[in-house]
This record gives C-alpha cells, sequence and structure tokens, in this order.
C-alpha cells in the first residue's frame, strides 16, 4: 500500500521546526520558518509544502493551554526542563548551558553539514533512505557535533520552552507521523489510521521450556516475529509511525538499517540483536485510502508473521544434521497453530466530508466511558481555544481515539477462533516434553514410548543426548524452539548451557583465575566434549553424568572403566586447581527474576504519570498568568478519578511517544547493563518486561537495582536512594535518559532453586510469585518483590515484601534485607533461632496473624528478638539491638503480617547459609 510521495512529505514536516528553535527568545514563525529553511537548504533538500496541521497535534497540549500574551522565554535566558511525567526541573546550572545562540547554532550547522544523508532517489522509493537516516541520525549528530557540556541537552531539549510538556526529538517525529493530515474548510482530511497489532501467546510460550535453550529461543521469536510486521510497516509508513514502541535505536531496527539498507547507523545498538527487546504488540499510526485497503494491509501484517514462523521451521530442515530428514506430516500444522495475531484498526476519516474533533466525539461517545467523553468535550472548549485563532486539532482527541482501538483490539481477543489439533482429526498418542499440547514429532529412545505416534521421527542418530534426553520427545513447536539456532544464527544462547553457568559465578567472583584453570584444564581432559558449569560441582563427576551428559556416545556399564579413569582424572583437576576462595563461595542454587512495571496500561492511555497542571509550564508563565485563567485551564483538563476529580494534563501522540522512549532506554541503557554487570543472564527486556537469571548473592541487589532504574532512582553508577523524590532524568557521562520518574513503580516475582531444579517448574514459580503474589500486595499497592525458595529437599519458602519501606530508608525494605545477610554472616547464629522464635511468637498472634492484640507491638517483637538473638548468636549487645531493629523495620514494612515476616526470616537464613561472602553483593555500590 505504497503511498505517494510520503517519505518526501515526512521529510518536509520532519524538518519544518528548527531545531535549535527552544533556544530562541523570538517565536516568531517567519522567523521559524527562515530558520527552518536554511537548515533544509543545508541538506540540500527540497522540502517545501509541509502541512502545519501535523505541528498542531504535535503540540496539542500548548495550543489548549497557553495563552497568546505570556512571556517570552529561552532555554538561554531562563532555561528550564522539566520532566513530563514528575513535572520536576532538569538541574541545571549556568556551567551547562551554551554561551549563546551563536554557539547553538554554529553546533547545529555543522551537525547538518555532517548528517551525510543518502539523497532522495537512492532508494526505490523516493525519500525512504533519506528519511530513515534523518530519523535515526539527528540526535546523535547533534550531540556529537555540540560542546561536550551541553551535547546531552539534545536528548531531552522540549520542543517548546514555555510549555515544556515533550521533548524536541518527540515532537519531530510526530509531525512527521501526522503529515498526512490538512485542513480544509470545515474540518481536516486524512488517511490516517491508528492500528494496534499483538502476538500471542506469550508467557504460556515461554515458559514452556525444560532447557535454558528452550527459554531463550521463546523469548527470541517472540520479539523477532514482531519484528517482522514492524519492518513492513518501518518500510511502508516510516519508523516514526510507530508510536509503541519506540523503534529509535533498537537493536533489530539498527541491524536491518545497516544491513539490508546499507545505512550508516551513529552510535548503533545492532550489537545487542540477540537480545529480545521488542514487546509483543505495537501501535501505529498507517495511511489507508479505505476500509478495504486498511484491511489488506493488516492481513500482510497477518501473513508476514506467520510465514517467517513457518520459514524458521524449514529452515532448520535445511541445515544439518537435519537436512538429512523430512519433516513429519504433522509439522507444518503443529507451527501453523502455534502463533496467534491479533489487530485493530481505526480510520480517522471514513467519509469524504471532513472531520472535526467534536464530531468524532460525538460519532464515538458511545464506544467510550461517559467521563472520557465528559473530558475530552472540556478540554475542546478550552478557552485558549475559542477564545484565539487557534483551532482544535486531532491531537486534542488522541486519548479517545487511543482508548477506542484498544477497546476494539480487547473485542478481537475475546473473539478469537478455535482451531482444534490434528486439522479436525485431532490428536491421540504421547504429547511433547515441553508443551503437553501436541502430539511428539521428535524423540530419542525406544518406540513404545510414543504410542499411537507412527510419524514420529527418532533423532537419536542426529543430535547428541545433550539436546534431546533420552526418552524426551518434542512436538513441532517444541523442536522449532530447541533448533531454532540452526536457522536464526546467535552467539547469545551458547552464552548460557545451563542454570549451574549461573549459579557457579560466586565461584568466578571469588576467584576467578583458579576457576579458569579448572574449566582448561576439564576442557583438555574431554577433549571439546561439551562443558558447562556442572562439572564445577564434584557430585557430577561420576560415570552416570558423564555417560549421560559428556560422552553420550559411551554406555555406562560396558565403558565403565574408560568412563571412571576420566572421572578420576576429573576429580584430581578439581581438587588440585580450585582454590579454597572458589569452593567456599560455591552455592548450589541460583535465582530467576521476573519484573513486570505496574499498571502500564494505565500510562499507556495517559491515566498515570500527569503532574498537577502548574507543574508543566514554564514557571515564569505560570506565576505570570491571572488567577481566573489558571482557574480556566484547569477546569478545562479537568477529570474524574477514583480519588475524586483533578486537573491531568491531557494525553497527546507526542506523551505517548516519551512513553514508550522511557521503556525502550529503560531496557536497552538500564536492565542489560545491570543485569550483566553482576555476571548475570537477560532473557528478556521488552519495556516494561524484564526476565533475568543471576546468582544467589546478586539476586537482592540486582532486584533494588532494577526497581530503582525503573523510576529513575538509581543513576548509571548503581547509586541507589528511594528516599528522594528525583526528577526522572537520569545523566551518564554523554548522555540524558528519560524515566517514566518517582511515580513509576513495578513489582517482581523470584524463584530460586537448585541448579538441578526442573526449569519449567522454577520459571513457573517466578511468574506465579509476580502475577499472583506481588501484583496483589497491599489490596492493589503493587510494588513489591514475591520471593519463593524451593529447596531440594521439597521444602518451599515464600514471602512477599515491598520495595519502599514506610521508614522511607534509601535502599527500601530489601537493602535492609540484604545488609542483613552480610551481618548475620560476620556472627554464627544457631540454626535453631528460627524454629525457637516461631515457637514463641505464633501463639500471640491474633486471628489475622498479626501481634496488633499486644500494646506497642514493635516494641514487644523488637525486645523479644533482642533476647533471641543473644542466646543464639555470638553477638555483642550493640548488634543484637542493631539487628533486631534491622529485622522489626522487615515485619513493620510488611503491616505486620506474622506469617509472611517469619517466612522472610527463613529466606534471610537461607541466603545467610548459601552466600558466603557479601563482598560481590555490593561491587557496583
Amino acid at each position: 500500500m505504497p503511498v505517494p510521495n510520503l517519505f518526501q512529505r515526512k521529510l518536509s514536516s520532519f524538518l519544518s521546526y528548527p531545531v535549535d528553535a527552544p533556544f530562541r527568545e523570538d517565536y516568531d514563525f517567519n522567523a521559524l520558518k527562515e530558520r527552518a529553511t536554511a537548515l533544509q537548504k543545508r541538506l540540500r533538500l527540497d522540502t517545501s509544502g509541509f502541512s502545519p496541521e501535523a505541528q498542531a497535534i504535535a503540540s496539542a497540549n500548548a495550543d489548549a493551554l497557553v495563552p497568546d500574551d505570556v512571556p517570552s522565554v529561552s532555554l538561554l535566558k531562563n532555561p528550564e526542563i522539566r520532566h513530563p511525567f514528575s513535572g520536576e526541573q532538569l538541574p541545571w546550572d549556568a556551567e551547562r548551558r551554551p554561551a549563546d545562540l551563536d554557539e547553538v547554532e554554529r553546533a547545529v550547522n555543522a551537525a547538518f553539514d555532517n548528517l551525510n544523508l543518502p539523497p532522495i532517489d537512492a532508494s526505490e522509493v523516493p525519500g525512504q533512505h533519506t528519511f530513515l537516516s534523518l530519523w535515526r541520525n539527528l540526535i546523535p549528530t547533534l550531540r556529537a557535533h555540540s560542546p561536550e557540556h551541553w551535547a546531552a541537552l539534545w536528548d531531552v531539549l522540549p520542543a517548546n520552552p514555555v510549555f515544556p510538556d515533550h521533548s524536541l526529538a518527540q515532537h519531530l517525529r510526530m509531525t512527521s507521523a501526522f503529515s498526512g493530515v490538512s485542513y480544509s474548510e470545515g474540518g481536516f482530511t486524512t488517511d490516517s489510521s491508528f492500528v494496534l497489532f499483538t502476538i500471542g501467546p506469550v508467557q504460556r510460550f515461554i515458559k514452556q521450556a525444560r532447557k535454558t535453550k528452550d527459554l531463550y529461543w521463546s523469548s527470541y521469536l517472540l520479539s523477532y516475529l514482531c519484528w517482522i510486521p514492524l519492518q513492513r510497516v518501518v518500510s511502508t509508513f516510516g519508523p516514526d509511525a510507530v508510536i509503541f514502541p519506540d523503534l529509535h535505536g533498537q537493536p533489530l531496527v539498527d541491524h536491518w538499517m545497516e544491513n539490508e539498507l546499507g545505512l550508516n547507523v551513529r552510535n548503533s545498538q545492532a550489537a545487542y540483536r540477540d537480545l529480545p527487546t521488542l514487546p509483543n504488540r505495537f501501535f501505529a499510526v498507517i495511511e489507508a485510502e479505505s476500509d478495504e485497503a486498511l484491511r489488506s494491509f493488516m492481513e500482510k501484517l497477518e501473513d508476514d508473521v506467520q510465514q517467517a514462523w513457518m520459514s524458521i521451521g524449514e529452515a532448520i530442515f535445511s541445515k544439518p544434521p537435519f537436512n538429512r530428514i523430512a519433516p513429519p506430516a504433522s509439522f507444518n500444522n503443529h507451527l501453523s497453530g502455534a502463533i496467534s495475531t491479533y489487530w485493530a484498526g481505526f480510520r480517522l476519516q471514513k467519509e469524504a466530508a471532513p472531520i472535526t474533533p467534536d464530531g468524532l466525539v460525538d460519532d464515538l461517545s458511545s464506544y467510550v466511558t461517559p467521563d472520557l467523553v465528559e473530558t475530552v468535550r472540556a478540554r475542546l472548549n478550552s478557552p485558549m481555544l475559542k477564545q484565539t485563532d487557534r483551532k482544535a486539532s486531532l491531537g486534542h482527541v488522541y486519548d479517545l481515539l487511543y482508548t477506542l482501538t484498544e477497546k476494539r483490539l480487547g473485542a478481537q481477543k475475546t473473539t478469537r477462533p478455535f482451531a482444534q489439533l490434528g486439522g479436525g482429526d485431532g490428536e491421540r498418542g504421547r504429547k511433547g516434553s515441553l508443551s503437553g499440547e501436541r502430539n511428539v514429532l521428535f524423540y530419542r529412545g525406544h518406540p513404545a514410548q510414543i504410542r499411537h505416534n507412527k510419524h514420529a521421527v527418532d533423532l537419536s542418530d542426529y543430535v547428541s543426548p545433550v539436546d534431546l534426553r533420552d526418552g524426551e520427545g518434542l512436538s513441532g513447536v517444541g523442536f522449532t524452539k530447541r533448533f531454532a539456532d540452526r536457522a536464526i544464527g546467535s552467539s547469545r544462547s551458547k552464552q548460557f548451557d545451563a542454570t549451574a553457568d549461573v549459579a557457579t559465578q560466586p565461584m568466578r567472583r571469588a576467584d576467578a583465575a583458579s576457576v579458569q584453570r579448572c574449566e582448561t584444564a576439564m576442557k583438555n581432559e574431554i577433549g571439546g566434549k561439551r562443558f558447562d558449569g556442572q562439572l564445577l560441582y564434584e557430585e557430577n563427576l561420576t560415570v552416570n553424568y558423564l555417560a549421560s551428559y559428556v560422552y553420550p556416545e559411551k554406555d555406562a556399564e560396558h565403558d565403565r572403566a574408560e568412563l571412571e579413569a576420566k572421572a578420576d582424572a576429573l576429580r584430581r583437576i578439581h581438587n588440585d586447581t580450585l582454590s579454597e576462595a572458589a569452593l567456599g563461595a560455591q552455592s548450589s542454587y541460583y535465582a530467576i527474576i521476573a519484573l513486570d512495571g505496574d499498571s502500564i496500561g494505565n500510562w499507556l492511555a495517559g491515566e498515570n504519570g500527569a503532574p498537577s497542571i502548574d507543574k508543566i509550564y514554564h514557571s515564569d508563565v505560570w506565576d505570570s498568568l491571572d488567577e481566573d485563567v489558571k482557574h480556566a485551564i484547569e477546569s478545562s483538563v479537568r477529570v474524574s478519578t477514583s480519588n475524586g476529580s483533578k486537573a491531568r494534563r491531557p494525553l497527546t501522540p507526542a506523551l505517548h511517544a516519551t512513553i514508550s522512549q522511557a521503556m525502550a532506554q529503560y531496557a536497552l541503557h538500564a536492565v542489560r547493563p545491570i543485569v550483566e554487570d553482576y555476571d548475570g543472564f537477560l532473557v528478556y527486556a521488552g519495556g516494561d518486561d524484564v526476565l533475568a537469571f543471576v546468582s544467589l548473592d546478586t539476586v537482592l541487589d540486582v532486584l533494588i537495582e532494577l526497581r530503582a532504574a525503573f523510576s529513575g532512582h538509581r543513576t548509571p553508577d548503581g547509586t541507589v536512594d528511594l528516599s528522594q523524590s528525583p526528577s526522572g532524568f537520569v545523566e551518564d557521562e554523554t548522555r540524558l535518559f528519560t524515566t517514566l520518574g518517582p511515580g513509576a513503580t513495578a513489582s517482581a516475582g523470584v524463584a530460586i532453586a537448585h541448579y538441578k531444579a526442573p526449569l519449567s517448574m522454577v520459571l513457573d514459580t517466578a511468574y506465579t510469585m509476580e502475577k499472583e503474589h506481588a501484583k496483589k500486595y497491599g489490596d492493589g499497592l503493587k510494588d513489591a518483590v514475591a520471593l519463593a525458595v524451593l529447596k531440594r529437599s521439597g521444602e518451599r519458602n515464600q514471602t512477599v515484601l515491598p520495595f519502599q519501606s514506610h521508614d522511607n530508608a534509601a535502599g527500601g525494605t530489601l537493602m535492609v534485607l540484604r545488609d542483613l545477610v552480610a551481618d548475620l554472616q560476620a556472627h554464627d547464629i544457631s540454626p535453631t533461632f528460627m524454629r525457637t522464635l516461631r515457637k514463641e511468637l505464633y501463639p500471640l498472634a491474633d486471628g489475622q496473624g498479626t501481634l496488633d492484640d499486644f500494646p506497642q507491638s514493635d516494641e514487644f517483637l523488637r525486645a523479644e528478638l533482642k533476647r533471641l538473638i543473644l542466646r543464639k548468636a555470638n553477638a555483642t549487645p550493640d548488634w543484637t539491638t542493631e539487628t533486631a531493629d534491622q529485622l522489626t523495620r522487615i515485619y513493620t514494612n510488611d503491616r505486620g503480617d506474622l506469617g509472611n515476616f517469619l517466612a522472610a526470616l527463613d529466606i534471610l537464613l537461607f541466603l545467610n547459609k548459601e552466600t558466603t561472602s557479601h563482598a560481590s553483593l555490593n561491587h557496583a555500590a
């Protein structure tokens, strides 16, 4: 569905607003137009004929909420940069400012001279490569050619310093995204359509894993399959058309631009393309001249996903060793029903007559809530729109249009068609080991194990027991996950062969040289056979283990003498090379973290993250307004909420894109460094969703930093302070990042398990702890972490704790817990401590499991803890008092739930026992 001259039109709109406008005191339209034209000429582009309506959509809030006669402000004269969600100012002293406008213009001119954009005719679609390069490289190039002391400002520079509610970068992108909107007498004309597209199932698809390899590829495949339809959207309508997720700096996008289009990408993230970072859905603004054209395009996106998914399966059979066998008859049938796609689209203008914002509200009022309709009508009646020559734009009804599109998608998903397995004939016989849903098509072992599956293929001669264990069976979907690396090259999955690789990280931190010597000697001894962290545990240096995982071609009985000799040699290496420090740090446990942002749907709908109305103006401007004007403004944006009515800034396309940007930057520039700095393995980071494996001694630190980074409470050097209310901007050496701000929260589920525990069980526990416990903490308050310890003995302990402590401690509840682990390791506390504490406290609890029947229950608990610690630990009175205080803080932070508190202490003592050194816990602090 190509649109004639679309990319030339986008170039015109993108460049219609000069990038140095925020530094200018004179906002005269003609002066800005003259400067924009001068910059366009530096690029040798003819960009005449842009639509001013697109500018109005991007800056809708300013049009509706800023009077004409406000004082002029600029970032040189009286600078303020406000966070779009907290409303707080970026700390910005005089030393961080440009000297004058000449310095700014020199930097901008140099950047435009060095953009090196491809010419308009360099691509098959005129202007496509030119626009893509401009969209991706403009801000990084401006940073590169600006003086170091203020270069990072380009990341967060507001489009309009009078009303700094969105950045210059998002303003330019949204102006081009809505460049197809024009105004004629009586209203707007446009072919623009809002579309939502989603791929599923997500958690069920990911959780069906028995190996770390299955888990990684499940996550990667979903992210990759979401990029497939996005690629068509980007190629046809441009990357600016995608409002969620933010595609700027996405690894798969950068890789595509560099390797398929041959474009230069500044500060490319393509090296991280093996990390799944795209969520399973996207929201975009595309153009379609009719309902039929819209449906045709969206159906192509669905076909793209299915064809890409099927082609992965086909590609596996084109590579050794599977190119020597034919796919079973049901293989394609298994794949065709595994991935579902849903979409909803809404064309803004359905009839030939122009549309108006008021008309859209009238037409759509029966499909959304009355409160939303009332809110939008009040906005359209803003005195700034009624008393000036400005007109309401589609940006003023954006939240209504987005909400309607979401509702349509929800309706599509609730009426999804059901397809019976087996093409209508059903499936009978043994089901695959990963999902338990579809028949086994591939197996290793005796055919009797796969009753009724007459077409199943025995892979004994093609893959080792390491890849497919004896007796294991895979459906077509399970086979595709397990061997996807044959079709899609990725070095990342090879970096994480077993959970033991994560569990043994404390050994490497304690004495890396010792562990390296051991690994090298063992690899030489086994002669190129598969090595993973399990061989660092002496319990695995046995004949049976070697026959199953290292020498699968050998028989444990027939080749016993040879295998015993190998086992003896490996034990000698183990004992001779591993130092006391390495062995002392060895743990058999690891942790899976599943973290998810709280109420993200509300953020995307504009219901969360709106500061008080006065905080989105430049302070000089707000202070200059008469009280009756302020009242009129507040009335025009007042909405009804569960806590009463309040004045809330409306959601616009640029703000929506800023939310997307914040989540993308969190995944790429916070989550990945945090997990990797602690030697963990990041499986997935798609915006607000995180799935990671970490060692036991770092799990609390990783949780603290992931949660703090989500809301801007963590600096890039690892400093965390949840007690403060930061601006929401985070700065490293060269960049400024926008987080969702201090009003954002996240919840996490953690499963701690033995490295030999079934992965599917551990993964399911982590997700269950997140969804069913952390997300339901505090009657909907969320912002919690739910931890479960799955001991090898079968015993299970679990607790739910708030991230933020009631006494407003800098590190929150988890830092109290972490510090207690360190302290307890320095004192020999008796293992009977918990048994005695539980025995004495439980009989005192009331019917709700609290100590509230006792006057001053906190003091009572503190005194009892002090008494028991003195009896059960080698401790001084001062340490005893401090520790009792810290433990009591955990109790009070959890609102006095005695059972939950005792479970937290069980986990505390478990961590104390299983982690021997706190040095690695705090290495990033």
